[in-house]
């Protein structure tokens, strides 16, 4: 009895773990093939003509622009910079996510993106990128200027080194890159001679002027490093004025700001003084002064002199005035910072010929004769020529 009981138990037995095998069985086959009609609806969705951004479509969206010599993008196809598209439609580039300014960066995720298209064995040579979509405007609005040209771009943040082959599609074949990453492994990008890589801390003011020693030209500065407050705050000072007189400085990752494991401060904003004065954002608030300094002595019509304001901002004494004097345009994105340098020109006020309108009125209201006017400007400016 005692036997036929144990069999009894062990057919039972064998029976479940039949049982379940079929069912796990059962449900990795249709998990299998939810994510292949994923993978298929990803693909119909993309390749729909309502979807793809075809080079007809950025014809007819986009218009053209001087083509320029590349190795992976139609540049042609592509806005130029600070421009939308045309007749304010939206193009998903990613399933999901639109934009009204379709840049190259946006192609190159549209073209190899993992939500676009899962990832294949001939992928597994191209390293990966993590990215915010949103910094894409802002690359093209300020980079577009190199395109085809010899450009030195040095980064903060190699990490995976997935922006190393979206930089050199995007520039073409006179970019030299330079890769700083504290990561001894980033080492292995550094396989062809236009890809130099430097291991070190960003935030070590000694290692920067080795740097500036050991690269002196330097177009495109972009900070995309460990996003600690030491580091942002201390590249911006030491490798800003180190960027070439027409170049442009880029800080990515603002959010930081406000993560307390970044040395940021949570829920605070301008009128919190550990902000102002411990934040990447606040350093970049007051940058913003300094690009305003001739009025901040309250002088309206009479902009003030940079030896002005050295008792105002003491403790920077030594470096705000090669910031104030170098940089022409600050242009805030969201979590991004660009520094556009050149050489700003000393504010004025001008006039043109013309009669001048009191500010009371006088009770006299000839009515313009505009056509006079615009003809008369036509002759002497000849822009049409």
């Amino acid at each position: 009895v005692e036997q036929a009981v144990t069999m009894e138990k062990t057919v039972r037995d064998r029976s479940m773990t039949r049982l379940l095998y079929f069912i796990s069985g059962l449900v990795l086959g249709c998990e299998i093939g939810r994510m292949a009609a994923i993978s298929e609806h990803h693909k119909r969705k993309m390749l729909d003509p309502a979807n793809v951004v075809t080079k007809d479509r950025r014809d007819k969206d986009f218009g053209t622009t001087t083509p320029v010599e590349s190795t992976l993008f139609t540049r042609s196809k592509f806005p130029l910079p600070f421009e939308r598209v045309a007749g304010g439609d939206n193009v998903e580039y990613m399933p999901g996510h639109k934009t009204d300014v379709y840049t190259p960066f946006h192609d190159y995720l549209h073209k190899n993106g993992i939500d676009t298209f899962p990832p294949t064995p001939t992928d597994l040579g191209v390293p990966l990128l993590h990215i915010w979509p949103a910094y894409f405007e802002g690359y093209h609005n300020h980079w577009h200027r190199y395109i085809g040209k010899k450009v030195v771009f040095m980064e903060i943040g190699v990490q995976s080194g997935g922006k190393i082959p979206l930089l050199r599609q995007y520039f073409g074949d006179g970019l030299t890159y330079i890769g700083v990453d504290i990561n001894p492994s980033c080492k292995m990008f550094e396989s062809a001679d236009w890809i130099h890589i430097e291991i070190g801390d960003s935030g070590d003011p000694e290692y920067l002027r080795q740097l500036q020693e050991k690269y002196p030209h330097v177009d495109i500065f972009l900070d995309d490093g460990g996003h600690v407050m030491d580091q942002q705050r201390t590249a911006l000072r030491y490798m800003l004025p180190h960027v070439q007189p027409d170049g442009v400085y880029m800080c990515e990752d603002l959010s930081t700001s406000w993560g307390k494991g970044f040395g940021g401060v949570p829920g605070a904003d301008h009128r919190n003084r550990s902000f102002r004065q411990d934040t990447m954002v606040g350093l970049v608030h007051l940058t913003m002064d300094w690009l305003q300094y001739h009025w901040v002595k309250g002088g309206v019509m009479k902009p003030a002199k940079p030896d002005d304001l050295n008792e105002l901002w003491v403790d920077q004494k030594d470096w705000w005035q090669s910031i104030a004097l170098n940089i022409k345009h600050i242009h805030y994105y969201n979590q991004m910072i660009v520094y556009e340098k050149g050489q700003p020109e000393v504010p004025y006020n001008a006039m043109t010929v013309g009669p001048s309108i009191p500010i009371k009125d006088t009770g006299v209201h000839e009515p313009v004769q505009w056509m006079p006017v615009l003809n008369r400007l036509s002759q002497r400016l000849k822009w049409e020529d």
